[in-house]
């Protein structure tokens, strides 16, 4: 009998089917990247990614963002199938940045966001930056300075506080301790707005910002003194309005309300380290917690929160009250390793295994967002 060609496609597809469907499993188990959640994009955005990224320095980088209704989280975990950089939104997630197959994550970098991008500074700065298209998966340029401009200034970048676009230049990258001078960009133009050298000659760590103060935490330079100091700076009339001595070198910190919340960072000879806050006006410190492990310290406005880790006792997540300085834990049993605030609704966090949830500032209201 002889047979049709739809025959021939028939045993053809009779035998190709476990191998679609094993193909398919694999994708499935292995590769599917892209599918239904139950989160949805609330509350009114802020700019804070300037504070995530400073808050976040020992992932060393800021792994969440908000551009609009979406979120963007680098999944870090060395699972070779599933790192990379996802895109967030109401009901959906995708992966929007991959490359292949590998133990090592790489991901897209989130440190800056500003003008509705993602963007990244080429080569450590040197005046060149470009953005992230998501639609064609590719950086392309978005700003560079010409020659003249950068002319003297190393190492200079970009990074946006509240919508406004600065610049800074130094010896070192911003986060180390360091000296260097911040610039606004106007009219193709780059400003002084702020220099290390008008205060001291000092080596500095990244500043904090609110309205049109600087805060800054300094080391002395001079081996013989070891005097830290925190400056409260007013950058429109280029005085200091406060210098305040510290008991030891700040870690991150966060400012609210002219008062600094920060962790001390111990020595060998101490078992814990102290999270300390420093009313300015009133030129006073004192400790508000202590823990074996390590704390990660972010805020926006009157919101002050802090993360846990590497402490059993201790882990998981609070909030500090910015009027009485009351320590409240909100979230527990679990580390918490990075501590976010992209809206006015919602705390996001993520845990040891890179699995990211967000919790509502009074701890009645948690949810999985990634993981």
């Amino acid at each position: 009998m002889k047979k049709t060609i739809f025959d021939v496609l028939r045993v053809l597809l009779f035998l190709l089917m476990p191998l679609l469907i094993i193909s398919l499993i694999i994708y499935l188990v292995f590769f599917n990247t892209t599918y239904i959640n139950f989160v949805t994009i609330d509350g009114d955005p802020v700019d804070n990614s300037y504070n995530n990224t400073v808050a976040n320095t020992h992932e060393p980088w800021s792994n969440l963002a908000r551009i609009d209704d979406k979120l963007y989280y680098n999944y870090v975990s060395n699972d070779p199938f599933k790192y990379g950089t996802y895109e967030i939104s109401n009901y959906f997630t995708k992966r929007i940045y991959w490359e292949g197959i590998s133990i090592s994550a790489s991901t897209l970098n989130l440190n800056v966001i500003g003008d509705g991008n993602i963007l990244l500074n080429e080569g450590i700065g040197y005046g060149k930056v470009d953005y992230y298209d998501i639609q064609e998966n590719e950086y392309k340029p978005f700003i560079e300075l010409d020659s003249d401009t950068i002319k003297d200034k190393p190492r200079l970048c970009v990074f946006y506080i509240d919508g406004k676009q600065y610049w800074y230049s130094s010896d070192d990258p911003m986060g180390v301790i360091t000296r260097y001078k911040i610039y606004t960009y106007e009219n193709n133009k780059l400003n002084l707005y702020f220099s290390t050298d008008e205060i001291d000659k000092c080596y500095f760590s990244a500043p904090s910002f609110d309205g049109d103060y600087i805060y800054l935490a300094s080391s002395n330079d001079d081996s013989n003194n070891s005097e830290n100091y925190l400056y409260k700076y007013n950058a429109k009339s280029d005085t200091v309005v406060d210098k305040i001595e510290i008991e030891d070198n700040y870690g991150n910190y966060i400012i609210s309300n002219d008062k600094a919340y920060s962790t001390i960072h111990s020595d060998s000879s101490k078992e814990k380290n102290s999270v300390v806050v420093t009313d300015i006006s009133a030129k006073k410190q004192k400790e508000i917690f202590d823990t074996i492990g390590s704390t990660v310290i972010n805020g926006y406005g009157d919101l002050v929160c802090m993360g846990v880790y590497s402490d059993s006792d201790k882990n998981g997540l609070y909030i500090i009250d910015h009027k009485t300085d009351e320590v409240k834990q909100i979230y527990n049993n679990k580390e918490v390793f990075g501590v976010y605030i992209i809206d006015n609704k919602w705390i996001y966090f993520t845990d040891a295994d890179d699995k990211l949830y967000r919790i509502t500032p009074d701890g009645e209201t948690i949810e999985k967002v990634f993981g």
